[in-house]
């Protein structure tokens, strides 16, 4: 089997999970009432990996 299949088969269930993640990240980021320069830098990391690997399963 490819990764074609794989990503037809558990793409939604992978992107049900990222989105979950980030909430959590979300949530983390918020539960003190400040973020911060590197919490921000973070964010935008893990963003831009997360689309990342979206292209990929396109």
């Amino acid at each position: 089997m490819d990764d074609k299949f794989y990503n037809r088969v558990g793409g939604d269930r992978i992107s049900s999970r990222q989105v979950d993640e980030l909430i959590g990240l979300a949530r983390g980021l918020a539960a003190d009432g400040s973020i911060n320069k590197a919490e921000v830098e973070f964010l935008q990391k893990w963003l831009a990996a997360g689309l990342h690997v979206a292209s990929l399963r396109a």
